[in-house]
């Protein structure tokens, strides 16, 4: 999902991550990711215990920061660390595969994706990547929005694809 517009927007199920996206395409030039500086955490506050920030390190990710929601549903803390670190089982490459996308569209991707390593109740997590630009306007930061639901719930609602 890395067209702009309407098309992309019509698969974002998750209010706080549409809201987040209209935000996100408000501060992007035209074709093309808004600048890191414009990334203003006051202008979203409300969002941050879902936002998680990916920054490029070589060719690799690092966690910058995670909410407190992030932390909630994984069970610690991923501040600070390399994606490979993370406890996500499976699950870490669709991750990699989104911020790779996001990085070299310079584009939004979203997605759904089923949490095998959460406790005996399936997990469903929503998620959209936003890419901010830096050095030239190559995007160096990633911003990430996660939405956690029970899968019950979930499977009620519309399924989301993503390119990749």
């Amino acid at each position: 999902m890395s067209a702009y517009g309407g098309l992309f927007r019509a698969q974002i199920l998750i209010e706080d991550q549409l809201r987040l996206y209209d935000w996100w395409r408000g501060l992007s030039p035209e074709g093309g990711a808004p600048q890191r500086s414009e990334l203003d955490p006051a202008r979203i506050a409300r969002f941050l215990p879902n936002i998680t920030l990916f920054e490029r390190c070589g060719e690799d990710w690092r966690v910058r920061l995670a909410g407190g929601a992030v932390f909630d549903a994984l069970g610690e803390e991923i501040s600070g660390r390399p994606l490979g670190e993370l406890p996500l089982g499976d699950g870490l490459r669709t991750w990699r595969r989104a911020l790779d996308f996001a990085c070299e569209t310079r584009g939004p991707v979203c997605g759904a994706q089923r949490l095998w390593w959460k406790e005996a109740r399936p997990t469903a997590r929503f998620w959209i990547r936003l890419p901010f630009a830096g050095a030239a306007n190559y995007p160096t930061l990633i911003m990430g929005h996660e939405s956690f639901r029970p899968l019950e719930g979930a499977l009620r609602a519309p399924a989301i694809a993503w390119a990749g």
